[in-house]
């Protein structure tokens, strides 16, 4: 079993980031071409090779590698992973939010320090509360990203979905819940140094939730005409999903509640031909793998 890095290379030739500025919080992915088919398929195998990496705790991924017993951790990883129907299962949006925090955000990637997956109650209840929880340091303070995925084929409820999350979410007492979660399972991951553990064990320990820097990265896919209306990638399509972009980004900015200065957005745009593609395939590969 090899690393989450030994992903980087299929990533890196799959899915592209718009480089756009100074937007820095809203951001664009899209998938690459071949024989003039958006890549979807390759993305859902993609997905698929990376359950153990989101589904297991970085610990547990590292002792599975070490008895070298994949199908155990296959079995388990795929375990944890929801077995509602496809469009009432949260799991691959949020499986595609952590690909997304790890590879494209080099600078300062955020770190898992819990896998919400692994808490859940029962195999039919989706993740509750956020759909991710990971760190960063910045200038000597913690930061916690807590994501929102939002994995449907239509922008409108996408941001609809998100928007109500987002009410709910930043709330003091929501979020006083939710860090009582988080702050009990924790995980002393190999990687994370001793002193930014301690670090960040300790923003859960009284401290104001209003000093407390909050990141909330939103993935939001949906079936796109212009991803539609193409077979390449070339500057005439560039130039189209930057509108799409600017559009969304208005439409998104319109609708935000206010915010609490220690909260922070950041939008994980990603558009797909269609999305059922992608959550097709997945289910028909759970039915093989449960």
């Amino acid at each position: 079993m090899q690393s989450l890095e030994s992903v980087r290379p299929f990533i890196e030739n799959q899915i592209f980031k718009l480089e756009i500025t100074p937007q820095e919080n809203f951001q664009k992915l899209h998938l690459d071409y071949a024989a003039e088919k958006y890549r979807e398929t390759d993305l859902a195998k993609l997905i698929r090779d990376c359950v153990e990496y989101f589904a297991l705790t970085p610990n547990e991924f590292e002792e599975f590698r070490n008895t070298g017993n994949l199908i155990e951790a296959r079995r388990v990883a795929w375990s944890r992973i929801s077995d509602a129907k496809k469009n009432n299962k949260g799991d691959y949006g949020e499986l595609l939010l952590f690909l997304a925090l790890y590879f494209f955000y080099p600078s300062n990637t955020p770190e898992r320090f819990v896998t919400k997956v692994r808490l859940r109650s029962s195999i039919r209840d989706q993740v509750k509360g956020f759909d991710c929880a990971h760190f960063t340091v910045e200038n000597e303070d913690i930061c916690l990203w807590l994501g929102e995925a939002k994995f449907h084929n239509s922008m409108s409820n996408a941001i609809a979905g998100a928007i109500d999350s987002l009410n709910e979410h930043i709330e003091h007492k929501y979020l006083e819940n939710e860090f009582r979660i988080l702050g009990a399972n924790i995980e002393a991951n190999r990687g994370i140094s001793e002193a930014h553990l301690q670090k960040l064990k300790n923003t859960f320990k009284g401290k104001s939730i209003d000093r407390i820097k909050i990141k909330i990265p939103i993935l939001l896919t949906y079936d796109c005409k212009t991803i539609r209306s193409y077979k390449t990638i070339n500057d005439q399509l560039i130039a189209k999903l930057k509108q799409d972009l600017e559009k969304n980004r208005k439409n998104i900015e319109s609708k935000l509640p206010a915010l609490p200065t220690n909260i922070t957005l950041t939008f994980i745009l990603f558009p797909f031909h269609a999305v059922d593609t992608v959550k097709s395939f997945l289910e028909q590969v759970e039915e093989l793998l449960r």
